[in-house]
């Protein structure tokens, strides 16, 4: 059979020889060149993923390429229905973070100790901080012709001055480096350990000649600051510039072999705090690049790995970390715990709490911290407990940490979960709780001590569970209840009880700037028009509050005649100065007045401890009964509800009337309130030992 190139002519037959030869070797020349493109990228990759490329694994289960062109049979649908259940439907989240957890428990509580095996070396502090940048446990590449990683070990005490490292690598790359460390450390001890290399402020990709500045290169480049060389893009947002900044500088070819692990982990801890799955990913590659470095990681970097895969929910990256972990040897600490609490899917926290407590590893403050405030969120049976529940809670929390749980942590979010409406008692049984174990409030506590107080009701029980509070000889206790007393009956519109509070709290100084942010802002809200009914009660109740030195001592109107000729015209016919605080007028004259006497009301009740001798406990219990007294027969009367200047001026006449003293010649308000409080205490036990001893019918001795 003739083929269709016979029966062409001859010249035409080579010409068409010529063009197949020509466009085979045109073929050749274009495989050559996209295979050297080829390597050109495949040399761009770490070295893990450049032998993937050039050595790929073939599975041993991969079909031939004699049986790849058969079609492939599909299987009957009966034996679709008996496969497992469980490989047709995938695990649910919560299964795969319990595995994740189990699998985390089956690891080793400490680490095994390390075997030097002669590849150990001694480096001083100073030195390390000046070679590296920082003397956190680190590990970073040692290059002396073979490439070796040197892992600081952490320090035993802070008092030492020599840190050890372990070297990895060939014995010839640990060799060299060995003398390269002597040398350097050397050269610097020489120098009098005051070496220090002048970092320029602003390191770009092609100024990295050391492992200090890689480390500054991207803490300033995770610090919000991008350099002038790595701005390649004006338009590219700031995230995505600074995780390709760490990504070009973690696989650059030159620049890689001064990475160190705590570069990496500054690197993550930056990409981590973003809940984006894109961020997460860079990070991932981030640390592939580090581990093709053959850096060793440690504890830090994956706690903050674990961080970013719980913030995504990705259990399955979390649980290929931790194959990562144990594949190291590395052992969780007490922040890898105190991780779990943060699963969302994970509601038990109780199952989780013992197998934390019973895994041994001493917690850090912070740790503790946050297993304490998730036990006292799974063990209060609702958000309203009463005290059973809360004395079942702590005898519970005494058990599993001891009477260490209690921290002002723990205690303020107590009173978070118990401020919403709290039940009979449990007022009291808080504020009781600090003292039990010896914890030392701070001016934090203050707003959720008020919170405490904001909704609770002012009764008998805990007027006096207030005064008993009060008799405690400290006084920055004084300083935190006695405003916070005042806030919640001012809340209640107690204000006859707000006025003995402030009269005691004027006759020992104890008027907190909040006392008079409230008074002060109602005492000069007044005005021609009408007002809410809240803001109405609230100016009776300052002007109740305001006037100590016009309570002790009533002014005639003709001495604040003088001083204030206006108001002392208006008001000419009252003897009472106290009634000069509740009248208004539109002349701005008269106002102007007004206004100063109300700055010269509060000025004098400040300064009130310099001439009045200090309120005992005893009267301040039986002025406080009286007060409470008089205001639920205020608020049953609706006595707050007055509009008028001339019902406001009634309810100021029948307002309490708190009787001071004023201090004797030579007398000081701090030595007259040290008598007063020890015969208040002499007091209270003379009246305990008159009480009878129950089972011996005789008088307690």
């Amino acid at each position: 059979m003739l083929r269709p190139s016979s029966l062409l002519p001859a010249g035409a037959a080579d010409g068409r020889r010529r063009r197949s030869s020509l466009s085979s070797r045109q073929g050749a020349a274009e495989r050559i060149r996209l295979q050297g493109v080829v390597q050109q990228r495949i040399a761009r990759l770490p070295r893990a993923q450049q032998l993937a490329r050039l050595h790929p694994k073939h599975d041993a289960t991969r079909p031939s390429s004699a049986n790849a062109r058969r079609p492939r049979t599909q299987t009957p649908p009966k034996a679709k229905s008996r496969r497992p259940m469980a490989r047709q439907a995938s695990r649910s989240p919560k299964e795969e973070w319990q595995t994740f957890i189990h699998r985390l428990s089956a690891l080793p509580r400490t680490r095994p100790p390390r075997k030097s095996n002669g590849r150990c070396v001694e480096l001083t502090t100073a030195f390390v901080h000046h070679y590296t940048g920082t003397a956190r446990p680190n590990s970073w590449i040692q290059d002396v012709g073979s490439r070796a990683v040197v892992e600081l070990l952490p320090s035993s005490s802070p008092e030492r001055h020599v840190r050890q490292a372990i070297l990895h690598g060939s014995d010839r790359a640990v060799e060299l480096a060995k003398l390269d460390l002597a040398k350097l450390q050397a050269a610097f001890e020489s120098a009098g350990n005051h070496a220090s290399t002048v970092r320029p402020t602003d390191v770009t990709l092609d100024s990295i000649d050391s492992i200090s500045s890689f480390a500054q290169f991207v803490l300033q480049a995770t610090n919000r600051y991008i350099p002038p060389a790595l701005q390649r893009d004006g338009g590219c947002p700031f995230l995505d510039s600074v995780s390709n900044a760490l990504t070009a500088v973690f696989e650059h070819p030159v620049v890689s072999r001064f990475a160190s692990t705590v570069a990496l982990n500054d690197a993550l801890r930056f990409l981590c705090r973003r809940n984006y799955l894109e961020v997460a990913d860079t990070a991932h590659s981030l640390y592939l690049a580090a581990k093709a470095l053959h850096l060793v990681p440690g504890i830090s970097t994956f706690n903050i790995l674990f961080e970013s895969t719980i913030r995504t929910g990705n259990a399955k990256r979390a649980a290929f970390f931790l194959r990562e972990m144990q594949r190291e040897n590395i052992s969780p600490n007490s922040h890898t715990w105190t991780l779990l609490f943060s699963i969302p899917s994970i509601e038990d926290k109780t199952a989780l709490l013992r197998l934390i407590m019973e895994s041994g590893i001493p917690m850090s403050r912070e740790g503790f911290a946050i297993i304490t405030r998730a036990a006292i969120t799974d063990l209060l049976p609702d958000q309203r407990p009463s005290c059973e529940d809360l004395r079942r809670l702590f005898a519970d929390l005494n058990h599993i940490f001891g009477p260490e749980w209690l921290t002002l942590d723990s205690y303020h979010l107590l009173i978070r979960l118990c401020s919403l409406d709290p039940r009979e008692g449990v007022v009291g049984l808080l504020n009781e709780l600090p003292s039990w174990h010896s914890l030392k409030l701070g001016p934090d506590s203050v707003p959720y001590l008020e919170a405490l107080n904001r909704k609770s009701a002012i009764t008998r029980d805990r007027i006096s569970d207030f005064v008993a509070a009060l008799r405690v000889p400290t006084c920055a206790r004084q300083r935190l209840v006695v405003p916070r007393f005042f806030m919640a009956a001012w809340r209640r519109c107690f204000y006859n009880v707000c006025a003995v509070l402030w009269s005691f709290a004027a006759t020992r100084g104890l008027i907190t700037q909040q006392m008079q942010h409230i008074v002060s802002r109602y005492l000069v809200r007044s005005g021609a028009q009408l007002s809410s009914r809240s803001a109405s009660r609230k100016r009776i109740g300052a002007r109740v509050v305001a006037g100590v030195q016009w309570r002790s001592s009533p002014l005639q109107v003709a001495v604040l005649g003088d001083v204030l000729p206006k108001l002392a015209k208006r008001f000419s016919e009252h003897n009472d100065a106290r009634r000069w605080l509740t009248g208004f007028t539109t002349d701005d004259g008269t106002r102007d007045e007004q206004m100063s006497l109300f700055f010269m009301t509060l000025h004098d009740d400040l300064d009130a401890w310099k001439r009045f001798r200090p309120m005992s406990y005893s009267s301040l219990q039986r002025m406080l009964d009286q007060a409470y007294e008089m205001d639920q027969q205020w608020i049953s009367e609706a006595k707050l509800d007055a509009q008028s200047e001339d019902a406001v001026s009634q309810a100021l006449d029948q307002a309490i009337f708190v009787p001071l003293t004023k201090l004797g010649h030579g007398e000081t308000n701090w030595t007259v309130q040290k008598k007063v409080d020890q015969r208040d205490r002499v007091m209270e036990a003379a009246k305990l030992s008159r009480r009878r001893d129950p089972a011996r019918g005789k008088l307690a001795h």
